[in-house]
């Protein structure tokens, strides 16, 4: 299991993602995934409160512990166009 423990810049950022500006719902559902998982949620239990698969739930968790908060929330799509 990976533990995610963002810093309070980050929890800031991701608060203020969510609720301001215009973003894709997948966006918006990474960021949840990683509020979530700041809170100690299981992947199970953030599956199942955003209406996710648990695989999904990892990706994301693995993405922002191996190349952090922005890649995290980008698709692939979006970081080959960078």
């Amino acid at each position: 299991m990976l533990t995610i423990n963002l810093e309070d810049h980050e929890v800031n950022f991701l608060l203020d993602f969510v609720r301001k500006g215009h973003k894709s719902a997948r966006e918006i559902t990474r960021a949840r995934v990683l509020l979530l998982s700041n809170q100690h949620k299981t992947g199970t239990e953030i599956a199942k409160t955003l209406g996710i698969s648990r695989n999904t739930t990892f990706n994301i968790r693995k993405r922002y512990v191996e190349e952090g908060l922005p890649s995290s929330l980008l698709t692939n799509h979006d970081l080959v166009n960078l």
